[in-house]
């Protein structure tokens, strides 16, 4: 079957996606966020802690980090 076909019961299946029983891998969103997580803590450490300096090595705005900062519940050390 390829990726995106219809099973047997008309419902659309996804290439790869875990047979009923199986353990479920996180959705992409979640792996996206923590991927972002995880870069901004680099980031972080990269630079000491200074949100300035970490916000240019990843090409964001100020704001923006600080808003990930939030949403991602990181606290500065």
């Amino acid at each position: 079957m390829s990726a995106g076909a219809a099973s047997a019961s008309g419902v659309a299946t996804a290439a790869g996606a875990p047979m009923a029983g199986e353990t479920e891998q996180p959705s992409l969103s979640q792996q996206v966020d923590a991927f972002e997580r995880d870069l901004i803590l680099r980031a972080l450490a990269a630079a000491d802690n200074n949100v300035a300096l970490a916000a240019d090595r990843l090409l964001l705005p100020r704001k923006t980090l600080y808003d990930k900062l939030k949403k991602h519940q990181i606290q500065r050390e």
